[in-house]
């Protein structure tokens, strides 16, 4: 793939981040992005294979969708979202699955 085609497919990406979280500006997307990669490598570290990982965050999402579709308030999945930061900010500093 040529320099053009792999950077038109990178601002593809970024833009499809961009809508993904909100609106946020790019540095808070790339933040979150960050974060993300954090998780997975702790998730990684822990032998928890990359498919448990990805099984996961599929999981997040679909709690996601359950909450909206549920008809639930705004306030109520950004509680839910809330809990997920903390809980990956429990694992990224205790270096340990929520578990031990």
């Amino acid at each position: 793939m040529s320099k053009r085609k792999i950077l038109y497919f990178n601002q593809k990406r970024i833009k499809r981040r961009i809508l993904y979280y909100n609106n946020k500006s790019l540095e808070k997307v790339l933040e979150c992005e960050e974060h993300h990669k954090i998780k997975r490598r702790i998730l990684y570290y822990n032998n928890k294979s990359l498919e448990k990982v990805l099984e996961c965050e599929e999981h997040h999402k679909i709690k996601r969708r359950i909450l909206y579709y549920n008809n639930k308030s705004l306030e109520k999945v950004l509680e839910c979202e809330e809990h997920h930061k903390i809980k990956r900010r429990i694992l990224y500093y205790n270096n340990k699955s929520l578990e031990k």
